[in-house]
């Protein structure tokens, strides 16, 4: 049986009407008729009385009219519940991050989120190394990456924020080998260099002061 047809008896015998029922519903009258002559073949019987100014329940419709709101009810319940649930966070979500996002920005983060939502368990694989999403079974995955990197990676993702780098060095080192007062000198310095997958990021871009 149609959810519509049986909401279509609910209204006709509300109203005694198949036009009243059918502009309620929203419906043409023809099709209020034709929902009507369907659940009559579903029961195998007559569930209204037809008079040329009225209609009205036969017995057999108005036992049968109590079983259809509660089956309507109960499907209400089940799509209400249903909604419920989607609306609550909950579950296991696998997770792979930088070995510097890990350390010093997820774990307050995490924290915050699994304190907040306690149905919410987090995998966290802290790893520099670059995640395969189907062998190590990760959500998410967030890296600092060059736009450069992320247009050659065939994935779905957005950016959540830029991460701005400076150059740094300790007093020692300064009073030992000189202050740099331009970008070329840099050349000339010893430097803390990131490397991963036997590449060496020697490359700095400068956008600031010169």
């Amino acid at each position: 049986m149609k959810i519509e047809d049986l909401q279509v008896l609910l209204k006709v015998a509300e109203l005694h009407s198949i036009t009243a029922a059918a502009n309620q519903l929203d419906i043409s009258s023809s099709a209020a008729s034709v929902a009507l002559k369907r659940l009559e073949q579903d029961v195998g019987t007559q569930l209204f009385v037809r008079t040329t100014r009225k209609i009205r329940l036969s017995p057999e419709g108005e036992r049968f009219l109590p079983l259809c709101q509660q089956a309507l009810d109960l499907l209400q319940q089940g799509v209400m519940r249903i909604s419920e649930e989607q609306q609550d966070i909950n579950g296991e979500v696998k997770m792979a991050m930088s070995s510097e996002m890990g350390r010093n920005l997820m774990r307050v983060l995490l924290n915050d989120i699994m304190a907040e939502h306690e149905d919410v368990s987090v995998r966290l694989q802290v790893s520099d190394s670059r995640v395969d999403f189907y062998r190590d079974g990760v959500d998410i995955a967030l890296r600092a990456m060059t736009k450069s990197a992320v247009q050659e990676l065939n994935m779905y993702g957005f950016k959540i924020c830029n991460i701005p780098h400076f150059i740094c060095a300790s007093p020692r080192y300064i009073e030992k080998y000189g202050e740099p007062t331009s970008p070329e000198e840099l050349a000339n310095h010893n430097a803390l260099l990131y490397k991963l997958y036997e590449l060496t990021h020697d490359g700095w871009d400068l956008y600031k002061g010169g």
